[in-house]
Formats: structure tokens, C-alpha cells, sequence
């Protein structure tokens, strides 16, 4: 009798030894899967930060007059030009927002000769925010007056930079 209480004693044991193993692989399986998604949407935002860059770095550039580079400036579109792929004639860039049914935003870039002039998407965001600042540093809605755009884009990461745009300065 007492090596079938030895027996199920030890069979509990190993029952419990097993649960305890699943339930770790299962929270560790969890964990990666929640880091894994942050890596994916840090890098998300650090590609659409660096097409953002880029693009509104080159605005200007090749432009015969660079007070009239910046078309539409508000907080979220904006339209430019800049010769961003070297070729001697300004391109026109352009950003914009759609809202989705959940309240976050589509982020779309058009520039005038890709895609045949059609919109591409982005990015999902919570918040994409233009501001625009004159050659003293003070926000300014005068297009003219654009020296410094300043960034900010909010989805389950968040990242904000100002950019200097040489070719107006």
C-alpha cells in the first residue's frame, strides 16, 4: 500500500513539475513576443523618421527662389519642394494624414515623379505633429520664414527631432 501512495505522491510531483514548466514557457513566450512587437515599432519609427529627415533636409535644394520651397506648412501636412534625388529639378514632396476608424492616422508621402504621383503609405500613427520655426528659433506659419521643422511622431514608440534644412538657411 504504501508504494502506491509513493507511486501517486511522485506522479503529483511530476504533474506539478510540468505545470510549472508550461506556465514558464508560456510567460516567457509572452515576454519575447512583447519585446519582439516594441523592437518592430522602435524600427518602424526609425525608418519613417528617416524618410521624414531626408526628404525635408533636401527642401530647397535646386529651388530658384527657397522663400517659396515650403506650399503647405500646417501642423499635419506638408508639401515642399526639393530636388531629393540629385537630378537637377525639384521634386514636390508631400505628407498627409488620414483618420481611421480607431482614431489613429494613416501617414502618407507622395513626390510627383514615383509611383506615378500616387500617394505611398507610411506609417499607422497615434500623432504625427509639424511645427515650423523661423532663423531665430520662434514658431512662425509664415512659409517664407520656415528655417527649422520640428517632428514629432507618437505611436506605441515616440520620437521627436528638429531638422535644419541647409539650403534655406
Amino acid at each position: 500500500m504504501t508504494i502506491f501512495l509513493d507511486l501517486i505522491g511522485s506522479w503529483f510531483i511530476r504533474a506539478s513539475m510540468i505545470a510549472v514548466m508550461l506556465g514558464l514557457t508560456i510567460t516567457l513566450n509572452d515576454a519575447l513576443y512583447q519585446s519582439t512587437q516594441a523592437a518592430n515599432n522602435n524600427g518602424s519609427i526609425a525608418v519613417l523618421d528617416s524618410i521624414i529627415y531626408a526628404d525635408v533636409n533636401d527642401a530647397g535644394y535646386n529651388v530658384a527662389d527657397p522663400k517659396t520651397t515650403f506650399q503647405t506648412a500646417d501642423s499635419t501636412d506638408l508639401k515642399f519642394y526639393g530636388d531629393i534625388n540629385g537630378g537637377g529639378i525639384p521634386e514636390t514632396i508631400e505628407y498627409s494624414m488620414t483618420t481611421q476608424p480607431d482614431l489613429s492616422y494613416n501617414f502618407y508621402r507622395t513626390v510627383n515623379n514615383v509611383n506615378n504621383g500616387n500617394a505611398l503609405f507610411l506609417a499607422n500613427v497615434r500623432s504625427l505633429v509639424f511645427h515650423y520655426y523661423d532663423l531665430q528659433g520662434n514658431l512662425t506659419a509664415d512659409k517664407t520664414k520656415i528655417r527649422q521643422v520640428r517632428v514629432t511622431v507618437v505611436s506605441s514608440a515616440s520620437s521627436d527631432f528638429k531638422i535644419y534644412p541647409p539650403n534655406l538657411l
